[in-house]
């Protein structure tokens, strides 16, 4: 079977049902093409079970500690299968709004089945014959790294990708990677009773944002019963008289369970991309600005290319991609300032970059935070010396809704001092940053000739 197509996406997580549900409103034949199940990792093992999973572990902490709002507090059993349930409940909820019939119904022809490469313009599709495409957009994203520790292979663990294949509560959790998904993950199931030992190589939790992100997670893992060794290294892996034994640069860990949270590595392999002159760079597929591979008629969007790994801006940088494909023109395919965040509690939200002229508005002033006993955090915004928004790191409940704010702002060029003139709802997690730009355009106003001259015309 041959079939020529305007387009055929490869990979069908984020970005490629993005891709390909806007190819087809552009009227061009499209095929989507997916080795395992559509949707990807966020669908099925990432971000829509792990907010389950995490939101599960909030119920469970806050009947717990429900003596703090003046309810009686409850500690029950956890059945870990019923909360997995429930977790597959959610996901099946999401599949079916993305289900190859879904799909199909509106003019996407899906192909299942591993792809590889036969030539530039052709690639073939297990168990579905060869198709032909005048373009194609590699959306195969990434999967699990696992680092280079003796044995680790050799003993059981588990990836974000089949710890939802766990039949019990693990009483005890080593978690290898204090990043985004290693604390969500390690948070949910302290939570949820495990006690977990979090491992992170570096001398802060979220390496990738400023310390103080970090630290102040570290100190509410603390709270609430874990173990968090910071600048600790995995020497080796080995299997116990009980369980599992890690022996690490700060001593020796027993284990019951053993979850690998330690990166992602792009997926090509398979492709065959060496027989369509698709050059990678490492293990991610090159790309320029505009999303364009070595091959100008093939692009990639999305974790593949090794950028930042955010299912928001696969799915933006697919849409690019199309773009640039179907339509006359190009447009840039890469953005700097990318919002992201991490769903612990506090969550942990960042845009653009943390350089400039800092302001910080302290929690403790956000009443919100005071009505609901959820101060731990902190509010930063940097500035440039124009009063435009270099970047934000925000650690509060809420965070994720609030850091869209100031990415649209950026988005924009809206000045800071402009969001002292939106008016925010009362006693909402958004006033905060209302209430810190109004601080910083008073004292604009106030300070200086103008303010001399402001402070005459008052009195008279």
């Amino acid at each position: 079977m041959s079939d020529e197509y305007d387009l055929a996406v490869i990979g069908a997580g984020s970005a490629g049902l993005s891709a390909a549900g806007f190819a087809v409103r552009l009227g061009a034949r499209t095929a989507l093409v997916e080795a395992e199940r559509i949707g990807g990792d966020c669908t099925w093992t990432g971000c829509v079970p792990s907010k389950a999973l995490l939101h599960a572990g909030r119920i469970a902490h806050e009947m717990r500690t429900a003596g703090l709002y003046g309810l009686p507090s409850c500690e029950r059993g956890i059945d870990l299968r019923a909360i997995l349930i429930a977790a597959g409940e959610a996901v099946a909820r999401v599949y079916e709004l993305e289900s190859p019939e879904r799909l199909r119904a509106a003019g996407v022809e899906v192909r299942l089945g591993a792809a590889r490469f036969i030539d530039p313009h052709t690639v073939e599709v297990e168990g579905e014959g060869r198709l032909r495409a005048k373009h194609f957009l590699l959306c195969t994203g990434a999967r699990p790294s696992l680092p280079a520790v003796p044995g680790l292979e050799a003993v059981p663990h588990v990836t974000y990708r089949d710890v939802w294949d766990l039949t019990e509560l693990p009483r005890r959790l080593a978690v290898l990677g204090g990043g985004p998904t290693g604390c969500e993950l390690g948070q949910a199931f302290q939570r949820l009773g495990s006690q977990v030992t979090l491992l992170e190589a570096a001398a802060h939790l979220l390496p990738s944002t400023e310390p103080a992100a970090g630290e102040l997670l570290r100190a509410v893992f603390g709270s609430e019963g874990m173990d968090v060794r910071l600048a600790t290294s995995v020497q080796s892996a080995a299997v116990g008289q009980v369980g599992l034994r890690l022996s690490t640069t700060t001593g020796e860990i027993e284990t019951d369970t053993l979850l690998v949270a330690a990166g992602r590595t792009p997926v090509t392999d398979g492709l065959d991309l060496h027989r369509a002159g698709v050059e990678l760079t490492g293990a991610a597929v090159k790309v320029d600005g505009k999303l364009q591979t070595s091959q100008p008629h093939i692009y990639a969007a999305g974790d593949v290319t090794g950028s930042f790994q955010f299912t928001h801006y696969a799915g933006w940088q697919a849409v690019q991609a199309v773009r640039n494909i179907l339509l006359p023109g190009g447009v840039q395919g890469t953005r700097a300032a990318v919002p992201w965040a991490v769903f612990t509690d506090p969550e942990v939200a960042q845009v653009g970059e943390l350089r400039g002229s800092c302001r910080e508005w302290p929690v403790a002033r956000v009443d919100r935070a005071q009505a609901t006993r959820r101060r731990s955090g902190l509010i930063r915004v940097y500035l440039d010396g124009r009063g435009r928004i270099n970047g934000a790191l925000i650690c509060l409940e809420a965070a994720a809704e609030l850091i869209n704010e100031l990415s649209l702002a950026m988005q924009t060029g809206t000045r800071w001092a402009e969001v002292a003139n939106a008016i925010h709802t009362y006693p909402s997690y958004g006033m905060a940053l209302q209430q810190l730009a109004a601080q910083d355009a008073v004292a604009a106003v106030t300070s200086g000739f103008r303010g001399r001259l402001l402070n005459r015309l008052a009195k008279r």
